[in-house]
């Protein structure tokens, strides 16, 4: 073995440690950009959720009104309630 072959080993070993730090740089930002995305994913499906019972007790709301309405307001509206109807049924 001459002395260039050493210097080859330890630049080598160099570089192996160099891509084994930036390995665990990568792979600790990249966990905490995953930590963030769920943590936001998790909010949003709250969110999504609370958003879902509000409308179910609006639409309920909405069907005691039409229960108790005259029915000139119910024909004047029609058209709005029943696309209000249709928008909560397809969720």
């Amino acid at each position: 073995m001459d002395g260039g072959d050493v210097s080859e080993e330890v630049g080598s070993g160099h570089r192996s440690g160099e891509c084994e730090a930036l390995g665990k740089e990568i792979s600790s930002t990249l966990g905490s950009v995953l930590k963030e995305f769920d943590s936001r994913a998790e909010n949003l499906a709250q969110s999504q959720d609370e958003l879902s019972l509000a409308l179910d007790r609006l639409t309920g709301e909405l069907d005691k009104l039409l229960e108790d309405a005259l029915l000139p307001f119910i024909t004047q509206h029609a058209p709005k309630i029943s696309s209000i109807c249709r928008r909560e049924s397809r969720r």
